[in-house]
């Protein structure tokens, strides 16, 4: 049952790795058919994505508030964020996979030590690659939110002038300036979810490291993981510290009569 629970525990972190891998998936979807489902198409021979939106041709501080018309946007998004969402989402559903059989693996000590510490590795590996990526796209895509944008009314007004920014970026600021439009509130709530739930898929990869590690330290830590014998030195294989069974002794035939002297 204690054994039974620890293995549990130990699984945790994968399970809630390809969890959140799900969930970054599929807010990212979801964010991209709002977006796609607001577009306009242009008439002309040079395809464009555009919406129109109803506001002042300049920035109200300009005094210039009558002159308020129809202003088409020309869309061009910035798919650097979504494409690396995408690429995280799928790396985290192997991630995780590759950590649960992993633990399951190393959850008892059985079978030889290469071939544990080949499993270890191979966890190790898999999960210091996805950690580190996840918060360079994390910080990169926070940078790219910071920066980019409509500073006043005036930008929106440039028509004729393809504008690229991240998905994020489209539905904030649309919802900032015409908060009419219900639908970009609604797409900028998803999009920063999208970004905020990097956090948890790089603390679970961090978290299946650390469980790989526990399973680790209890064959000797790093001088095992680095080819030693830890704490197993005094064995040639982890086989002989099983339990044996006593040899039960053969009699070449099986008396049926006593025998009387």
């Amino acid at each position: 049952m204690r054994s039974s629970l620890r293995t549990t525990l130990l699984l945790l972190p994968a399970i809630f790795l390809f969890a959140t891998s799900v969930i970054l998936f599929t807010l990212e979807r979801i964010s991209s058919r709002i977006l796609v489902s607001k577009y306009l198409h242009t008439r002309n021979y040079i395809s464009k994505n555009y919406m129109t939106f109803y506001g002042p041709r300049r920035d109200s501080d300009f005094g210039n508030v009558e002159k308020y018309d129809y202003i088409d946007v020309y869309i061009a998004e910035n798919k650097g964020p979504t494409i690396a969402y995408i690429f995280l989402s799928l790396a985290g559903f192997l991630a995780a996979i590759i950590g649960a059989c992993g633990v399951w693996e190393l959850r008892r000590v059985e079978g030889t030590m290469g071939h544990q510490r080949l499993w270890a590795w191979f966890v190790l590996a898999v999960q210091g690659v996805v950690f580190p990526c996840v918060v360079v796209v994390l910080a990169w895509a926070s940078v790219l939110q910071g920066n980019d944008g409509w500073k006043g009314y005036e930008d929106v007004s440039r028509e004729g002038v393809v504008q690229g920014y991240t998905r994020e970026t489209w539905f904030c600021q649309i919802d900032r300036l015409f908060g009419e439009q219900d639908w970009a509130g609604t797409g900028c709530g998803v999009a920063k979810a999208t970004r905020f739930i990097l956090i948890p898929l790089a603390l679970s990869a961090l978290l299946v490291m650390v469980a790989i590690y526990v399973l680790v330290r209890k064959r000797g830590g790093l001088r095992w993981l680095f080819g030693g014998k830890g704490r197993y030195a005094a064995f040639q294989s982890v086989y002989e510290m099983q339990p044996t069974m006593m040899p039960v002794p053969k009699y070449p035939h099986t008396p049926t009569e006593p025998t009387y002297r």
